[in-house]
């Protein structure tokens, strides 16, 4: 079950880069600050990392799909023109991870309140990648799954040691 879950997230992930590549971003967030909203958006923070992975890089995609949002993902920016993905840096064993949604091929912040599942957290060991070419070189280190996650404007918490690893 848990493969057919991540064939279909990364099924997901590849259709979300298409229509990445139709669109343009101009709310770019900045530095990953929690309380830098640019655009309107929450931030999903992720505590308790491990030591091991500081200075390393996290991005996240969420299984949800709702008609009015769209799709739910994480990360600090997207280059429509070049198809990249930049994720946040870890620090100090936390990453302050900006929320998107994405529909119809328009990106923007994420501010809503709902309940989702997180399919993937992503730890890798460089900031840009473009999915799926990217991980044959800059594969993950790991993936964590989180099965319930409550978003309030656009924000959530969670610990590392709530996930489970794949």
């Amino acid at each position: 079950m848990k493969n057919m879950k991540k064939f279909l997230a990364i099924f997901a992930i590849l259709t979300l880069i298409f229509a990445f590549a139709t669109c343009s971003n101009d709310d770019s967030p900045g530095s990953g600050d929690p309380t830098d909203t640019t655009g309107g958006g929450g931030v999903f923070t992720l505590t308790n990392i491990p030591a091991g992975y500081n200075e390393k890089y996290v991005f996240l995609y969420a299984d949800y799909y709702d008609e009015e949002i769209g799709e739910i993902l994480g990360a600090q920016s997207f280059n429509a023109t070049t198809e990249i993905i930049t994720a946040v840096q870890i620090s100090n064993n936390r990453a302050y991870i900006p929320m998107w949604s994405e529909k119809n091929g328009k990106i923007e912040r994420y501010s809503g309140n709902h309940t989702v599942e997180i399919e993937s957290v992503m730890i890798l060991n460089s900031a840009d990648f473009k999915f799926p070419e990217s991980f044959s070189t800059n594969p993950p280190i790991v993936e964590l799954f989180y099965p319930e996650v409550t978003f309030s404007n656009g924000s959530a918490t969670k610990s590392w040691n709530d996930g489970e690893t794949y």
